[in-house]
């Protein structure tokens, strides 16, 4: 099946036989859903595969948004007989029990009618007879053709792997066409195998995140073992802090300099969303997608993926605060974006193509306090340079490079550059004038800056004499 998708362009789904993780429910689902107009698809709340003991409860919210809320649909599959009890219950209280049965295919069906309340929804799922596994799948459908519905696709950045290069996990939340940002997103990448893992999804700009806040969330999938999987991401935002962006970026990735005749030539520092390109609260939201299915391959005799050094650093940023440098930076991970780093290796010269191409020989500076963070933290580092002074327009370029506890080093950093301020003096008084007035002398003249005709200078000298050229000197 697989082979035959790749020869005839069609898409690769693995769906196991077990409800635990409700695969082929998805399936079908993402099948039925991928094109078209987004007011005119179903889309999918929730899917979640779970197992309850004998008697046992089973409780769970699912959050209907103001952009959906028709031909909702709640379908819940079971393994063995007597079906479940079933109790959902609206925002406002209302409650709904009675479920369309189909006893051949073990599943219960309540389609709530009319438009669906927005707001949280509650289910609990009470077991009648022996331990088993069930599903639940929640729908709805866009509430108004003129009101688009917040969408998320995920897929990996390769459909197989022989385990030598990290793959990337991505998804994609959007309201017609603008960016979702700030929301809560995990992904779950299961293999045939029954191996498992869940991966919280980024978009801070760092790790295999090209952009911040563009509304694509990323992370490295490096703990890979052989076997076929599938993905299914979660996007949540329950405590109401997902934003519209206004923003849109283009997918390139940010080269944070070029090389011209032999001489590196710096860009401007990678573009971040500021607060000023939020536009207005997404509201509470749920929302599940599955992703094609991919393989990783790896060679006879090896368990696990190769072992990867930590992600390269590519938003570091440098300011003179007084007489001391502050460094700020973006944690890496162990693996790539996975974990923490053991060391970090930082380093500066008044050359950036020492720091760029001699990295080792570039002042080090001691960050031995500096115990790296988890991934994705905020890092910073503040210190006196050691190696020369910051004279009057003096340019220092720094960069970092990532350590992990088997000593694979990241690559090079982005160069980060602070400037000390030239300092120039209060501009030439040139229309100085003097007069007396009875018996005082009344000067006037246009007031100087503080560095020549800009700001406020701090005081004035002010002398006379009876010889011109005494004043002259």
């Amino acid at each position: 099946m697989e082979d035959m998708s790749k020869e005839t362009g069609g898409k690769f789904f693995y769906a196991g036989d077990t409800l635990n993780s409700n695969e082929l429910v998805d399936v079908f689902a993402s099948l039925t859903t991928s094109d078209g107009d987004p007011t005119q698809q179903t889309i999918q709340l929730e899917s979640l595969g779970f197992p309850v003991s004998g008697s046992g409860l089973f409780s769970g919210t699912v959050s209907i948004d103001k952009t959906i809320g028709n031909n909702t649909a709640f379908l819940i599959l079971y393994e063995q007989k007597p079906p479940p009890t079933i109790l959902v219950e609206s925002p406002s209280g209302q409650q709904f029990v009675t479920f369309k049965p189909d006893p051949l295919g073990n599943s219960l069906t309540l389609n709530i009618p009319g438009t669906a309340e927005a707001g949280k929804w509650t289910y609990n799922i009470t077991n009648k007879g022996n331990a088993q596994t069930m599903s639940i799948t929640a729908t709805s459908r866009a509430v108004s053709a003129d009101v688009p519905p917040v969408t998320v696709k995920t897929h990996m950045n390769q459909q197989s792997s022989n385990g030598a290069k990290a793959m990337v996990v991505f998804a994609e939340v959007s309201q017609n066409g603008l960016p979702v940002i700030l929301a809560d997103v995990r992904a779950t990448l299961e293999s045939d195998a029954g191996d498992k893992q869940d991966i919280k999804l980024e978009d801070n700009g760092a790790g295999a995140d090209a952009f911040r806040n563009d509304g694509i969330y990323s992370k490295y999938f490096t703990k890979m073992k052989g076997g076929k999987y599938n993905l299914k991401v979660r996007v949540q935002n329950e405590n109401g802090k997902a934003k519209f962006s206004l923003r849109r970026h283009s997918g390139a990735m940010y080269i944070p300099g070029y090389v011209v005749d032999g001489k590196l030539e710096l860009n401007p520092p990678k573009p971040s969303v500021g607060e000023e390109d939020l536009v207005a609260d997404v509201g509470i939201f749920s929302r599940t997608a599955i992703g094609e299915s991919f393989t990783v391959n790896l060679s006879p005799g090896v368990p696990t993926a190769t072992k990867f050094p930590p992600n390269t650093i590519t938003d570091l940023n440098a300011e003179l605060v007084k007489d001391r440098v502050l460094l700020t930076w973006t944690a890496p991970g162990e693996d790539l974006d996975q974990g923490t780093a053991s060391e970090y290796e930082i380093r500066y010269s008044e050359d950036p193509d020492v720091v760029r191409s001699n990295f080792s020989n570039a002042h080090l500076i001691n960050s031995s306090n500096l115990l790296p963070s988890e991934s994705g933290s905020s890092e910073q580092l503040s210190f006196t340079p050691n190696h020369g002074t910051m004279g009057n327009g003096t340019t220092l370029f720094f960069a970092v490079k990532a350590v992990d506890k088997d000593m694979l080093s990241s690559e090079t950093s982005n160069l980060a550059q602070v400037s000390s301020r030239l300092i120039f003096p209060p501009n030439k008084i040139t229309d100085l004038n003097a007069e007396l007035v009875k018996d005082r002398v009344l000067l006037n003249w246009t007031a100087p800056g503080d560095d020549f005709d800009k700001g406020t200078a701090s005081e004035y000298e002010i002398r006379y004499s009876e010889d011109p050229d005494v004043l002259n000197d």
